[in-house]
């Protein structure tokens, strides 16, 4: 069975965040594609940039979004970009996520579960129960949340383009 589910890593890191031995331990229990340069398991035949990247977002269920720090406030294209590409994010990284997201349940906080191990499980499940997934979407059918629109108020465009691709 496949799972779709996308691993996404950079070159620029901060050993601080935990995120590749998180990712390491998660890849146990889970198949994950990694076109990045750390584990990386599968190639882009074209980068053509950002793109070629939501291109390829667009064919997994989740992709894999870890920040290179886990801050307050430091959110970034990876929570963005899979959610712009139709994808659900995995979401590694500010505290205060909440406060940036476009609507509610539109990311999986893998804070919320007790291991690597507990997160495969459930994305295992949500890749078996549609009902389950699509609730990852229900939020592409209501109006962005107001803090969403407020915090993005000053980048229309990127409003924009988010509604035009929920």
């Amino acid at each position: 069975m496949s799972y779709k589910i996308r691993g996404q890593l950079w070159v620029a890191w901060s050993r601080e965040s935990g995120r590749f031995e998180y990712l390491s331990e998660l890849m146990r229990y889970l198949p994950i594609d990694s076109y990045g340069k750390w584990m990386q398991n599968r190639l882009l035949e074209e980068d053509t940039g950002r793109n070629s990247k939501l291109n390829l977002y667009r064919k997994y269920k989740f992709v894999i979004a870890f920040e290179n720090a886990i801050e307050e406030d430091y959110v970034t294209e990876k929570f963005y970009d899979p959610l712009l590409a139709g994808s659900v994010p995995v979401y590694l990284g500010a505290p205060n996520i909440r406060n940036f997201q476009p609507g509610e349940h539109c990311f999986v906080d893998v804070n919320v579960f007790d291991s690597p191990k507990e997160l495969a499980g459930f994305l295992k499940d949500c890749c078996r129960d549609d009902c389950l997934y699509e609730q990852f979407h229900s939020w592409r059918n209501v109006p962005l949340s107001p803090g969403f629109m407020k915090m993005a108020g000053e980048h229309r465009s990127f409003s924009s383009c988010l509604s035009s691709n929920r």
